[in-house]
């Protein structure tokens, strides 16, 4: 059955001449965009210019949307349309031409649209409100070659603005109620700590209040700053196309340690001798969880940007762990070096291999002193 959405639009010709484009501007509620517009993705079909749903940044516009009722999404969404003579109406004879009201017509299986550029705010928004409205600029009839020229521009000639460049405008207002707004939306006006804000001020990360750095004012400081800084840039060296994106890479870390936290909650509960939140720690759980996370991703096993399959593929590997690990007197304490961590690496690897083998978790792992386990081990069974 065919159905038709009326919007009032502003169309026009950038460049005279017939050789370009013309365009068209409205707003159009997100949930009806997806009813008149297909998003063509390259994995579905080849040329295609939309890139596989990355979960995260749905996610993370969800978030960005219901954190804070102010806040909105201006930037446009670029689609094509294919659409008769007749789709446009003009609105009388006192009003500009460029003002006219636009029909589309519509029905399953043939839409006249489709996304070239957005396709994560419209579904991201559409999760939150099927009727949330956003800008659409529309290409009126592109052809390929157009649509694949428009679609790379956009996506490989932005450029992120200097923080130097904020504080320079002439503008009325609290950098403190700004930077509060912006921590909350993973965005940081200091760029040299970056994600070490992000880790200690966002509620959802497992590090919530636990950093050594002079924001935090509770009493428990006892992640370094440089953990989180070297483990995020020993993510995003892995040159996994989603980790380019700062919500991705954030989620995906935050993701991996909420689900070590739910194994073993005594570290962030209480003063412990684990080791597991020390710098040695964090960097190198995180390695080993990534260095199999991203094992899978280029199996085409795991969808790296899904925290819910990220979580049940750490769950898995952390169940052939072993925290005692931690929390054992190691051989060396001086391990904050490519060779002391590449120490600790071979270490959980055996962990799990000795695990996976029904032997002793600490079989032939040089960084353990045997003698303390089974001494330990034995205090055990006489107590019992």
């Amino acid at each position: 059955m065919p159905e038709s959405i009326r919007y009032p639009c502003i169309t026009h010709v950038q460049r005279p001449g017939g050789q370009a484009s013309a365009f068209c501007m409205f707003a159009a509620k997100v949930g009806d965009i997806l009813r008149w517009a297909d998003i063509k993705r390259l994995a579905d079909q080849p040329g295609a210019p939309q890139r596989t749903v990355n979960k995260a940044k749905l996610l993370a516009v969800r978030r960005f949307l219901e954190l804070d009722p102010r806040n909105t999404i201006p930037s446009g969404v670029i689609v094509n349309l294919n659409l008769p003579p007749d789709a446009f109406e003009t609105l009388g004879k006192k009003v500009p031409t460029s003002l006219r009201m636009l029909r589309i017509d519509f029905e399953v299986g043939k839409k006249p649209g489709f996304i070239v550029d957005g396709q994560h705010r419209v579904l991201g928004m559409n999760q939150v409100d099927p009727d949330l409205q956003v800008n659409v600029i529309a290409l009126l009839g592109a052809n390929d070659m157009e649509i694949a020229f428009q679609f790379l521009v956009i996506n490989n000639k932005a450029s992120k603005v200097s923080t130097d460049h904020i504080r320079a405008l002439a503008l009325d207002y609290k950098k403190e109620d700004l930077e509060e707004r912006l921590r909350k939306v993973r965005l940081n006006l200091d760029p040299r700590y970056e994600f070490v804000g992000f880790a200690d001020g966002d509620e959802s990360s497992p590090f919530h209040g636990l950093i050594d750095w002079p924001s935090n004012r509770t009493p428990r400081k006892v992640v370094k700053p440089a953990a989180i800084e070297a483990t995020i840039a020993d993510i995003q060296r892995r040159k996994v196309r989603e980790f380019n994106d700062e919500d991705t890479v954030v989620t995906y870390f935050f993701t991996i340690w909420d689900a070590v936290r739910e194994k073993w909650p005594e570290p962030w509960a209480e003063e412990t001798n684990s080791r597991l939140l020390s710098k040695v720690g964090i960097v190198c759980m995180s390695a080993y969880l990534t260095d199999a996370l991203v094992s899978a991703y280029d199996w085409g096993e795991l969808d790296i940007s899904d925290p819910d399959a990220v979580r049940a593929r750490v769950n898995h590997l952390i169940a052939f762990q072993e925290e005692q690990f931690w929390t054992v007197d190691w051989t060396s304490s001086s391990l904050d070096t490519r060779a002391g961590r590449d120490l600790v690496l071979e270490a959980l690897s055996l962990v799990a291999r000795n695990k996976r083998a029904g032997v002793p978790w600490y079989e032939g792992i040089q960084l353990i002193d045997v003698n303390q386990i089974e001494t330990l081990s034995s205090e055990e069974v006489a107590e019992e």
